[in-house]
């Protein structure tokens, strides 16, 4: 859940992601506590996991 946040707090900024900005929407859930240097961790980490091969 942490990622997906992420990605769609920063599609308006550096990716285009508005899939995660569609999903983050639909989903019931208070994303309110995913804020801070963590959250930019996050999307990192899985922008990694994303360019491994396999």
């Amino acid at each position: 859940m942490i990622p997906l946040y992420g990605r769609a707090q920063d599609a308006g900024t550096a990716s285009c992601d508005t899939e995660a900005i569609e999903l983050v929407a639909a989903i019931d859930y208070d994303f309110s506590e995913f804020r801070g240097p963590s959250l930019s961790g996050a999307v990192l980490r899985a922008s990694i996991f994303d360019e491994l091969p396999g």
